[in-house]
């Protein structure tokens, strides 16, 4: 399913600039950029912090239980595991919009195009060949796309690893099959155009 190795959207020149410089050393010859971006994460990042809060306040409030009773004692130990978890959450936060701030996606005349990486850049590239073929499924998820292997066992992957990039699983998870463009804007219009493009390729 993958090969490792003009800009349409609207948006921000600097992000879909670094997009397109992050990309083009990819690129094969003959091979034309049609669309690239940068995830946008401000939807999974809000979610986060609503659930880091909710968890917070609930500690809080179990801290705040007088009294020596056996409900005391048990909601002391549960506001310190509820501590603990806000604490890993904040950690998956900050590493969750760390790797995606390191990712940029792109569609050409050939693939759809993932690259990512903090030091060095890691590669994937989809052929649209595969999409026209049937052998890997494009579906979208309000603004996420997921290029997905159609054999049943994919389809018990994790849609998300913690502290991994939700883009790429990573390789030891046994899940290269499945690629995902999180916070596309426009994904509706980028759907379709990976959708027209390759079925150019048949």
């Amino acid at each position: 399913m993958e090969s490792r190795g003009n800009n349409s959207l609207p948006g921000p020149a600097d992000s879909n600039a670094k997009a397109e410089s992050a990309i083009a050393p990819h690129l094969l010859a003959g091979e034309a950029l049609l669309w690239c971006a940068r995830p946008h994460d401000r939807d999974a990042v809000r979610s986060r912090t609503t659930l880091i809060v909710v968890i917070a306040a609930a500690a809080i409030v179990m801290r705040m239980i007088p009294g020596e009773s056996a409900l005391a004692t048990t909601a002391q130990a549960n506001a310190i595991f509820l501590a603990i978890l806000v604490i890993a959450l904040i950690g998956e936060a900050m590493t969750f919009h760390t790797r995606l701030a390191s990712t940029f996606y792109g569609v050409t005349n050939q693939r759809v195009i993932i690259v990512w990486g903090l030091r060095e850049h890691d590669f994937a590239g989809v052929p649209l060949g595969l999409i026209a073929a049937g052998k890997t499924i494009l579906r979208r998820r309000g603004d996420n796309l997921e290029l997905r292997d159609p054999s049943p066992e994919s389809f018990f992957d994790t849609s998300y690893i913690p502290f991994t990039n939700p883009s790429a699983p990573p390789r030891w998870a046994g899940q290269a099959r499945t690629y995902r463009l999180i916070g596309v804007t426009e994904a509706g219009r980028i759907y379709g155009l990976i959708m027209d493009t390759a079925a150019q390729r048949t």
